[in-house]
């Protein structure tokens, strides 16, 4: 009656190749092990992964219903930015979510990811003989948000195509790639 959940999918359950030496047989026989434990599962087995093409095919034979999830579009992403910001936070302002949301595209875990770096930062900045005073919200900025943004942008190696952003907040950006260039000069 248990239901086995397997998180990035592909690492164990990627494609069978070519036997060219010993591990590559090992890794083979791994695979059929499990093609062969999964058929005598009697109950639920769910894979999650975001590289399905890595999967061995007879895998995806073998599964009865397959769920995508789309990058979130722009009303989507909305969405997830005013989610994102739990009670006891004041998220930046409606228009700064919106204007997030149609210029950066970015999946829930990441938009989740940016706004809890943007939180612990802003609970940084407010210093700590404030923290200690729960009554008072922690204020989240559009500026805190887009260099948390920037961070994560610049952590999974991509582009962060600025030239939609409003001026301000591509100053925003310039003036803090000058205090990097000058911390490191």
């Amino acid at each position: 009656g248990a239901a086995l959940f397997f998180d990035e999918a592909d690492a164990l359950f990627g494609k069978r190749g070519e036997v060219k030496e010993a591990r590559d047989r090992w890794a083979n026989l791994e695979v059929n092990h499990l093609l062969v434990e999964l058929e005598q599962h009697d109950g639920v087995v769910i894979m999650a992964t975001n590289l399905r093409q890595n999967m061995d095919e007879a895998f995806l034979r073998r599964i009865h219903a397959l769920v995508e999830f789309p990058m979130p579009d722009a009303r989507g992403r909305l969405e997830l930015w005013r989610r994102a910001f739990p009670a006891g936070v004041v998220p930046p302002p409606d228009e700064a979510l919106r204007t997030l949301s149609d210029t950066l595209e970015l999946s829930g875990g990441l938009i989740r990811n940016i706004a809890t770096d943007a939180i612990i930062a802003a609970h940084r900045d407010r210093g700590l003989a404030n923290s200690l005073d729960a009554e008072t919200p922690i204020e989240v900025s559009a500026r805190r948000v887009l260099m948390s943004a920037r961070r994560e942008f610049e952590k999974l190696e991509r582009p962060m195509l600025t030239s939609a952003l409003p001026a301000r907040w591509r100053a925003w950006l310039d003036a803090a790639d000058g205090r990097r260039r000058g911390a490191r000069g």
